[in-house]
């Protein structure tokens, strides 16, 4: 169920194959999150499998973007990966946020996130760059998403429950998984390095159209009903 292909990889060897097969049902139909994922299964003969998107996705109809804001807010609320970092990258990503936004806001979803953003503040110009850590919870970060904040980080999930919780946001793709995504379904993400596209996005008004291929999606529920 909405499930995703770690990296971009050649395609299954024989053991995968003969593993996959085996485990996996011939009958029913398998969700996959983005057609990268559906290619390499199918290249090893599975083909009962259909892109439904990402599950956390399919509470974003167009009602509920419909009612996500277009224009900027004074705060952000930001993330990194601890497991991707890029000083230079996230160090520039900082200063710019601190031009474009009265307050910064930084939820640790890793302990290794802490200091590493401690660091990159420390470090930065003159200590310019100060940020408010939101606690590594779940409802640490919904109550961060209660306020009047745009998101922009490099944790998906974290970018898919601020548009869960109708904030304006920006996902800095760092690998391939919120980049096929973002193929398939619209999703806002940009490269990480794209500060151009960072930029223009901070201060242009964004109206958010998801494309989410909601037929595979009730076709995939109803075979269970």
């Amino acid at each position: 169920m909405g499930v995703g292909w770690w990296q971009y990889q050649s395609p299954p060897n024989l053991y995968s194959k003969l593993l996959y097969k085996k485990i996996l049902s011939s009958q029913l139909l398998h969700s996959v999150r983005d057609n990268y994922a559906k290619s390499q299964l199918e290249s090893i003969g599975i083909r009962n499998v259909i892109n439904t998107a990402c599950p956390t996705m399919w509470s974003l109809t167009d009602d509920h973007c419909s009612n996500i804001p277009i224009e900027k807010s004074d705060s952000v609320l930001m993330t990194f990966t601890n497991y991707k970092k890029d000083k230079s990258s996230d160090a520039q990503l900082l200063l710019l946020l601190k031009q474009n936004y009265k307050q910064i806001y930084f939820w640790i979803q890793h302990p290794k996130d802490y200091e590493y953003v401690k660091e990159l503040c420390e470090q930065s110009l003159d200590n310019a760059v100060q940020v408010d850590f939101i606690a590594p919870s779940l409802n640490a970060l919904d109550k961060a998403l209660s306020e009047d904040v745009d998101y922009i980080g490099t944790r998906l999930h974290a970018g898919v429950r601020a548009l869960q919780k109708k904030k304006r946001s920006l996902i800095l793709a760092v690998d391939n998984r919120a980049i096929e995504i973002s193929k398939d379904s619209h999703l806002p993400v940009i490269p990480r390095n794209d500060f151009s596209s960072l930029k223009d996005w901070i201060v242009s008004n964004n109206d958010l159209k998801l494309n989410l291929p909601w037929e595979t999606i009730e076709k995939w529920k109803k075979q269970f009903t």
